[in-house]
């Protein structure tokens, strides 16, 4: 399968936050307002509509589209989307979470970003893993433990196996892979000529690619 363009990748990251962001101050301030049942009644919404969007392929409301943007701060609710990600997952949930990182305002555009970071990953498409880390303004777990992967050309099976063994605090335990220049190296490769872009990581390595 053809890598598709960097330019073409970049330019299906980009959108129009203008109805999110006029919904967002109210959004956040009423997260902010939650107590702690209502805060985990809120990440079990966020579940399901994540849910939702697998079966009817239905892009969120501008409404609920800050709405999860608001919440996406909580740990809970990190660990809610992180949980549902999966190689027979990846293609729609990158669907769902490039559709937030379009309208995403910045100040709240790292974590879909990061989320797409890794559902692009574990779905095999290296090249499109790259252009997420790269909207990606500030050191992000997950966004810098997939880079790793990437540049070690680590098979997404295995991230996947031990994200699914410790599901809770995997992930983030692994984040650097016990390596302490994640971010300088993130940020430091050529072009992304490293591997997912040109053949020697997961672009080619995922089963049926």
């Amino acid at each position: 399968m053809p890598v598709a363009r960097r330019e073409d990748l970049v330019a299906a990251m980009q959108g129009d936050p203008t109805a999110v962001d006029q919904l967002l101050p109210a959004a956040k301030a009423r997260v902010l307002d939650m107590d702690v049942a209502a805060r985990r009644t809120e990440v079990e919404w966020l579940g399901e509509r994540i849910d939702q969007f697998g079966r009817d392929r239905e892009y969120l409301a501008d409404s609920d589209a800050a709405r999860v943007l608001a919440v996406m701060h909580d740990s809970g609710a990190r660990d809610a989307a992180e949980t549902r990600m999966s190689r027979e997952h990846a293609p729609i949930l990158s669907e769902f979470w490039g559709d937030l990182v379009r309208r995403a305002p910045s100040e709240v555009r790292d974590t879909p970003a990061a989320m797409l970071v890794l559902s692009s990953y574990l779905d095999g498409k290296g090249a499109q893993a790259w252009v997420a880390i790269d909207q990606v303004t500030a050191s992000h777990p997950l966004a810098d433990l997939v880079a790793i992967a990437l540049e070690r050309a680590i098979d997404p099976r295995e991230l996947e196996r031990a994200f699914r063994a410790d599901p809770s605090g995997g992930l983030m335990q692994q984040a650097a892979l016990r390596d302490t220049t994640a971010h300088e190296r993130r940020y430091g490769h050529d072009a992304h000529n490293g591997p997912g872009v040109d053949g020697a990581g997961p672009e080619s390595s995922a089963p049926g690619r």
